[in-house]
């Protein structure tokens, strides 16, 4: 008798749930999110960019995504994407590399989608100061660089920067700027073609403790690099570079971006602002290589504490 009474309630319950399935409307698939990707050319970094960003957005949403190498085409064919990019009404067009993004602001004119960027350097010189600014630069801020080569290196007072007025003035004024708040001294080592490297190398060695490089497009040669850093270790001077090159090639420190967090960082980005939320320009995620024997060879203090982001390497 009990166990037909039981046999019962559960026969009234599951009718109940097919009551309830059947009346309460099942929520609908969300809408897809229409994604122009747009890679400015064919090189590993952009490579790792795409791969997390592209893996991000699926995991994030339904993002559904056409991809678009425009490094691989002629200004003809350009055109012709410029067009389909048009005629399809992406939701959302996001630019890997600064060709990508001046296709995307400059070159199709009209495009009413949301836009985003990464791996892009000063990108308020392609989209403008007063423009929608959302996406990942590969600007590291000055500040930053600062206070970590200061933290790292306590015995470094005058640090020394290679650069070209035509390109990187602003960069220079903003840490200038900052180190007026701290005890350090920035030296500027102004440059106007690659002739003048040495000159004004030669010049100012005795002037500096160290000297930083920032992506510069005078300073760009890997052969002028590799001559730089050799001179400075013959000089006792380290060098601080921006990424995986200079510390293979000497540098005491170097700057190194995560390009797959990266990707995942402009994903999230591209994601708030489809959903209306503050975006914002945000500086790359990476992390400082300390490069231990150029380190002991120059005998140089070093000191790691409350610095998580510098990793100490062979």
């Amino acid at each position: 008798m009990v166990k037909k009474q039981l046999f019962s309630v559960i026969i009234f319950f599951l009718f109940l749930l097919f009551l309830l399935c059947s009346v309460i409307p099942v929520c609908p698939e969300p809408a897809e999110i229409k994604t122009a990707v747009l890679v400015s050319r064919d090189i590993r970094p952009y490579y790792e960019t795409v791969e997390s960003l592209n893996n991000e957005l699926v995991s994030i949403g339904n993002f559904r995504i056409e991809e678009f190498n425009i490094g691989r085409y002629k200004r003809k064919q350009l055109n012709k994407i410029a067009d389909h990019i048009k005629k399809k009404k992406f939701d959302i067009c996001i630019a890997i590399g600064p060709e990508a993004a001046f296709f995307i602001w400059k070159d199709i004119p009209g495009l009413n989608a949301l836009k985003c960027y990464t791996m892009v350097l000063a990108p308020e010189k392609i989209i403008g100061e007063s423009a929608e600014n959302c996406g990942t630069s590969l600007n590291i801020p000055p500040e930053i660089q600062v206070e970590l080569i200061s933290g790292c290196f306590p015995d470094i007072n005058r640090i020394g920067i290679l650069y070209d007025p035509a390109h990187n003035t602003d960069f220079l004024n903003k840490t200038l700027r900052y180190a007026l708040k701290t005890d350090l001294r920035i030296v500027p080592l102004s440059i106007s073609s690659k002739k003048n490297i040495p000159s004004v190398l030669k010049k100012n060695w005795p002037a500096i403790d160290a000297l930083l490089f920032i992506p510069d497009e005078t300073v760009i040669s890997e052969s002028i690099i590799q001559y730089i850093i050799t001179e400075s270790i013959r000089k006792n001077i380290p060098v601080i570079g921006y990424n995986r090159f200079f510390y293979d090639r000497g540098a005491a420190l170097a700057f190194v971006i995560d390009y797959r967090e990266t990707g995942i960082q402009t994903a999230r980005q591209a994601a708030a602002l489809i959903n209306s939320r503050e975006c914002g320009k945000q500086a790359p995620p990476f992390n400082a290589l300390l490069n231990t024997r150029i380190a002991g060879l120059l005998n140089l203090k070093t000191d790691l504490t409350g610095f998580p982001q510098i990793k100490a390497g062979p």
